[in-house]
């Protein structure tokens, strides 16, 4: 049997306890939600990277990397300048 003054408690306790209860459970659905984008975006990345190379020189590429264009950009990092001979001065 309960006292006249225990009629509320039951109310009072689960308004204290369900907003943490709560707040604890949206929390752990929340980090499952991060994990899951970060998983996504590493993959993607992965995917990405590994796509590029391959996709990189065809005809319908979005960015297309042109031979002699990757041939250029190779010979201008190589590139040094040249010393003057005697004989180039005349």
């Amino acid at each position: 049997m309960s006292r006249h003054g225990d009629a509320g408690t039951a109310i009072v306790e689960s308004a204290l306890v369900l907003p943490i209860f709560l707040a604890f459970v949206f929390a752990v659905l929340e980090l499952g939600l991060v994990f899951q984008t970060a998983q996504t975006v590493s993959n993607m990345t992965r995917i990405g990277a590994r796509t590029a190379p391959i996709a990189g020189d065809e005809a319908d590429a979005d960015f297309p990397i042109p031979l002699r264009e990757a041939q250029f950009r190779l010979r201008m990092l190589r590139w040094r300048p040249r010393r003057r001979l005697v004989s180039d001065r005349a």
